[in-house]
């Protein structure tokens, strides 16, 4: 049996490997370590606003807003893909996009503003993030994670 098929189970989809499932709960959790600042010296982690989002009162509109919706369901995603037994590589791209969205704004924030704890809050998912499509990309042969 080659390399490439042991992989493979018998419905075409790949086997996740240990690596592929560390790299995406690290990319779960530097997520939720993303900083915000805004004006009137408010700051807070993604997993501070998620638990006030979730557990106080917060109405519907507030969480039904783009920029906390999508992440959101990414989140959602990337855990199914996290402990789901095969390696659905378009749930977890559509997962990182999903929280990508609010991670490159972030960034975006960050350089305008040249606030470096923005900047190195958002790094570590965004190098996660590159080194997954990296040893994922269809067509690679050697898996740097193993």
């Amino acid at each position: 049996m080659e390399p490439n098929e042991a992989n493979v189970e018998q419905n075409g989809i790949e086997r996740q490997n240990s690596g592929q499932r560390l790299l995406k709960f690290l990319l779960f959790i530097f997520f939720l370590f993303c900083y915000l600042e805004w004006p009137g010296d408010h700051h807070e982690f993604i997993f501070q606003l998620e638990y006030e989002i979730l557990f106080m009162k917060a109405g519907v509109e507030s969480i039904m807003h783009p920029l906390i919706l999508f992440p959101f369901i990414g989140q959602l995603l990337l855990g199914i893909s996290i402990f789901s037994r095969g390696n659905n590589r378009k749930l977890t791209l559509t997962a990182i996009a999903l929280l990508g969205v609010l991670v490159l704004l972030l960034f975006i924030v960050g350089l305008l503003s040249m606030n470096i704890k923005i900047i190195a809050s958002v790094m570590p998912f965004m190098f996660s993030a590159v080194i997954y499509f990296r040893i994922t990309r269809p067509g690679n042969e050697r898996t740097v994670i193993k």
